[in-house]
């Protein structure tokens, strides 16, 4: 199993390739995000017109009392949900970027703790097999499956690492 980990936690193109797969993830949904936010912001500055154009009409006695304070209470509830509707999606886009930035610094985590492994003692290593939540399966063949996870923040969002061993 130690040897299963090593690999793992030493071999470059299996940490390059969690953070590829990970990061093409983030990718579109940053983009969609990003897409809301700017339709907020012309929904917002449609309000802002509507408002200077009924105060204009106001101004110039077109329209009831009763009708303009109607549209005002409507503008004035479209921009609160504006206003909450921006601060939950930057909130998934500062989500999103603080993934982004977790998934860049896995790679120099690998480099430093690839170097390491070979004078890990027992704790240690239990440390690590706790920190990956690997899982250690024995296959109807008499294989053995290994399953560990690099972990972020949300467990539901990472798939495991699967490393296949032949029967023993």
């Amino acid at each position: 199993m130690k040897a299963v980990c090593r690999d793992v936690l030493s071999n470059p193109e299996i940490i390059e390739r969690e953070i590829q797969g990970r990061a093409g993830k983030v990718g579109p949904t940053q983009q969609s995000l990003q897409k809301s936010l700017a339709a907020l912001d012309a929904r917002e500055n449609r309000s802002q017109n509507t408002e200077a154009n009924l105060l204009m009409e106001k101004a110039m006695g077109n329209g009831s009392p009763e009708a303009f304070q109607r549209c005002m209470a409507k503008l004035k509830a479209d921009r609160a949900w504006i206003s909450e509707e921006r601060q939950r999606l930057q909130a998934q886009l500062d989500t999103i970027q603080q993934k982004e930035s977790t998934l860049l610094g896995l790679a120099k985590v690998r480099e430093r703790l690839a170097a390491k492994l070979d004078s890990a003692t027992n704790d240690d290593w239990r440390l690590i097999f706790n920190a990956l939540a690997v899982e250690v399966h024995v296959t109807e063949e008499m294989g053995v499956e290994i399953r560990m996870d690099i972990p972020l923040e949300n467990p539901l969002e990472k798939p495991p690492i699967v490393s296949t061993r032949p029967r023993v």
